[in-house]
């Protein structure tokens, strides 16, 4: 019995360990967009127009992205006309319903922030790399935003191990590569959710939609 019960608690452990994960990737050959849970989700690769799934790393499907040619067309359906009695009664009860959300929306809007920032908080940036060859049509333009790039390095130096500018003075170009990737851990995400709710007018918002319906 005891080995199950330690079983299940080091399963939710490791669970909760895991991270949430939205990795970029542009380049020349490659422009993918990854996100899942760990190192199993969906991955969308712009330049092959193909999606992926992966499990654990693992590539165990794929499918286009290219659009058919064939479009369903969606029937267009008419709504019966109400009476005048039914109409004046929908209105009198949507403006006490929108008066009932204004007296919940300061409390929510705050929580939902809140919710957001702790979220933001919480994320970790595993990989930001950026690398940019490029120029403007005269070389003085180039320089200007070479000088820009310049005194934002002099004011932030950890950016030039992350982010790093060639100017081409030859003429107009661009060229470079990005490769970002961030994670939320899940105990983070499921830590401000209970925050999110605890603070949420819930009774409230459960007593005006349930009025709605």
């Amino acid at each position: 019995m005891w080995y199950v019960v330690f079983t299940f608690v080091a399963l939710i452990v490791a669970f909760l360990l895991v991270r949430l994960r939205v990795r970029l990737e542009f380049s020349g050959e490659r422009r993918a967009l990854f996100v899942g849970l760990g190192r199993s989700g969906p991955e969308i690769d712009f330049a092959a127009k193909v999606g992926r799934v992966r499990l654990f790393g693992l590539n165990i499907e794929s499918f286009s992205l290219r659009k058919s040619a064939a479009t369903s067309v969606q029937p267009i359906r008419l709504g019966s006309a109400k009476p005048s009695g039914a109409k004046k009664r929908d209105s009198r009860r949507r403006l006490m319903f929108d008066f009932e959300w204004l007296d919940v929306l300061p409390a929510t809007l705050t929580a939902v922030w809140r919710f957001l920032v702790g979220i933001f908080k919480a994320a970790i940036i595993e990989e930001c790399e950026a690398k940019v060859q490029g120029g403007f049509p005269t070389p003085d333009l180039t320089g200007q935003a070479y000088g820009y790039y310049c005194a934002f390095v002099g004011a932030f130096p950890a950016v030039t191990e992350r982010v790093t500018y060639t100017p081409d003075w030859s003429g107009a170009s661009f060229n470079g590569s990005v490769r970002l990737s961030v994670a939320l851990p899940v105990y983070a995400l499921v830590y401000r959710t209970i925050v999110l709710l605890i603070q949420l007018p819930v009774r409230k918002i459960y007593r005006i939609t349930r009025g709605k319906t």
